[in-house]
């Protein structure tokens, strides 16, 4: 094998590294997707659709508290109090997210990677309820790390 096919073959190893990300999405609180929503409370989802980024875990903190990590394809799910929260979610940079939540109510909230001059960025919008609940029909639930 030559020099060019050493070089050619390394680089496809390395690129079939790259786009199968083994980034899961995990959950540290409960879980509540298949349940109904308690009241007084809002639900709350953070969905990741794209495959951009695959190989950056997303750390999803609620008023500080650690709630999980997003990868790919992924979302997680979890019920809050009214009021006004803030949900931060870390990669390579930060970015802040606040919501007033309502009681009854259920929020979904898209994160998005965007070109930025040296690293990728994450940025959160928030979605209309059907779009919301069409994505999370097509994604992964998260491995869940709790239980009561």
């Amino acid at each position: 094998m030559n020099y060019f096919s050493k070089c050619a073959l390394c680089t496809l190893i390395l690129c079939t590294f790259m786009f199968t990300s083994c980034v899961t999405t995990k959950q540290h609180v409960k879980y509540t997707h298949n349940q109904s929503l308690p009241v007084n409370m809002a639900r709350i989802y953070i969905v990741r659709p794209n495959i951009i980024g695959s190989a950056i875990p997303v750390n999803v903190k609620f008023d500080d508290k650690a709630i999980g990590k997003t990868g790919p394809k992924g979302y997680i799910c979890y019920d809050v109090p009214p009021g006004e929260h803030v949900i931060r979610c870390d990669s390579e940079v930060s970015e802040y997210f606040t919501i007033n939540a309502q009681p009854n109510e259920i929020y979904y909230i898209q994160q998005k990677f965007v070109s930025g001059w040296i690293k990728a960025r994450i940025k959160m919008i928030a979605l209309p309820d059907d779009k919301g609940k069409n994505m999370v029909i097509k994604l992964k639930e998260p491995v869940v790390n709790y239980t009561e």
